[in-house]
């Protein structure tokens, strides 16, 4: 069903691949993203990488980039 304000919709496949990451962590990350064409929301990327990877590389990152002000953590 499109969103009445938008006029888009999201896949089904949007839908099934954040139940798997959600039931079975089946995914360390979903990134989605709006084909404005077809007028709705995909699947672009599914991430596998380790969650520790991430968090211990996420802090070397920021020393390299000092004028990071801002941090935004997503769930």
């Amino acid at each position: 069903m499109a969103n009445t304000s938008s006029g888009f919709k999201v896949h089904d496949e949007c839908k099934l691949r954040f139940l798997k990451l959600k039931a079975k962590r089946t995914y360390c990350f979903i990134v989605f993203k709006i084909e404005e064409k077809l007028k709705q929301v995909v699947v672009e990327k599914l991430g596998s990488k380790n969650k520790r990877i991430y968090a211990s590389t996420k802090d070397i990152f920021k020393r390299e980039l000092d004028s990071i002000q801002v941090e935004l953590h997503g769930s």
